[in-house]
């Protein structure tokens, strides 16, 4: 396939389109409830923002090691031991990105290696990461993600997928999952270890939203329950540190080939991250009080809570109550519109613009998504409210 075959088959996020919308809807002063993406409504934390100035009046403006600022990655190396006790041997093991999305692209393309592999992906799923999958030449072959049951994913579907297909050599998982708020068990996970065990498979674990649990759950990190080399842990600091514009994300394994493929990748697209960026990363990771994210997740708890007991209010609407994320998903009743059969999430989207409130359609997600819809609950208080409020409204 060639280089324009493969932009030709990547789609503009059906999120950015609404995003845009809404955007024009605001800027003719109509008055509008941002559920639609996932952008964190609170402040970057003060010791970022002053390690970063500091960085620039010490002129820490030039190249960096292609795989990210020596104190960076030791810092990170310490959290990811300490905090998700994974096992890596030091901080060599840490490749530092701009964003988790391009981690998950170098991982893609370090497993791809132009050979045309394949990787198995949830749906729904996080639009952007199939499209990564396809852009390194890959292929995503979808599996259900079910967050009405208590195990999500089931490992019967996914020997059936590996036995029917030699060219799969990676399974991707995400929890806290985007988009529908669901946790991984630790039963789960152990599966999921066990089967990318036995059949010699990378397993890659999204855990952007590793911060963000609500009742009292903790983040449990693939990489802590095994020494599997061929486990490799993807983060953000766009969630945890509402650092979403300043792009910086990680990835940590022990498996050598793949750090050095890593290494060559990100020096060879982006030639290493903003150093005054990674600079503000090692204060957020050494000097964040945790107040800032007892503070954040208070506040995400009473948005959760609002939305979801809206989304119980509106007939139309099967909620899952989150158990992480800032997301609430909700499957479309058969008694919402009967007479429309196709595109049911993107018709449900389109009403709710009309009330005043952002969504994004299940089918962004991925075939899983269909006849589903998600609001996001990153935005002010006061948006999640007027959105709670609206909800029921639909006819």
């Amino acid at each position: 396939m060639t280089d324009k075959e493969l932009i030709e088959k990547l789609k503009v996020g059906g999120i950015v389109s609404i995003r845009d919308y809404l955007l024009e809807q605001q800027a003719q002063g109509l008055k509008i409830a941002r559920t639609e993406s996932g952008d964190p409504s609170f402040d970057i934390p003060n010791n970022v923002k002053l390690a970063m100035n500091k960085a620039l009046s010490e002129n820490k403006t030039h190249y960096t090691a292609g795989a990210g600022v020596a104190e960076l990655r030791k810092a990170i190396y310490q959290k990811a031991i300490n905090e998700n006790k994974l096992h890596l041997n030091s901080f060599s093991n840490v490749i530092i990105t701009n964003g988790a999305m391009n981690a998950l692209f170098a991982v893609f393309h370090a497993i791809v290696d132009n050979k045309g592999y394949k990787i198995l992906v949830p749906t729904p799923t996080w639009t952007e990461t199939a499209q990564n999958v396809t852009e390194v030449g890959g292929t995503p072959v979808y599996y259900q993600f079910n967050p009405f049951s208590d195990t999500p994913i089931h490992l019967d579907e996914l020997e059936k997928l590996v036995d029917a297909d030699s060219d799969i050599k990676a399974i991707v998982i995400n929890s806290p999952h985007n988009p529908t708020g669901k946790i991984l068990s630790l039963k789960n996970l152990n599966e999921l270890i066990a089967f990318s065990q036995k059949h010699d498979l990378y397993l890659i674990s999204d855990e952007a939203y590793e911060h963000i649990l609500f009742d009292g759950l903790e983040h449990i990190s693939p990489g802590f329950l095994s020494d599997y080399d061929k486990i490799i842990s993807v983060y953000s600091f766009s969630k945890s540190y509402a650092m979403s514009g300043i792009r910086l994300g990680y990835a940590c394994t022990q498996n050598e080939p793949i750090l050095k493929k890593l290494a060559k990748i990100v020096r060879c697209t982006i030639n290493g991250v903003s150093s005054v960026t990674q600079w503000g990363g090692v204060s957020a990771v050494l000097e964040t009080p945790k107040e800032y994210f007892a503070t954040s997740l208070a506040e995400y708890t009473v948005r959760r809570n609002a939305i979801y007991e809206g989304a119980l209010n509106c007939k139309h609407l099967i909620p899952v109550k989150p158990e992480g994320t800032f997301y609430l998903w909700c499957k479309i009743t058969d008694s919402w519109r009967p007479d429309i059969i196709e595109n049911r999430s993107w018709n449900m989207t389109m009403e709710y613009l009309k009330l005043g409130v952002g969504s994004a359609p299940g089918e962004v997600f991925g075939p899983g998504g269909a006849n589903h819809i998600r609001f996001s609950f990153s935005c002010s208080t006061e948006d999640v409210k007027l959105a709670a409020e609206l909800l029921k409204e639909l006819k």
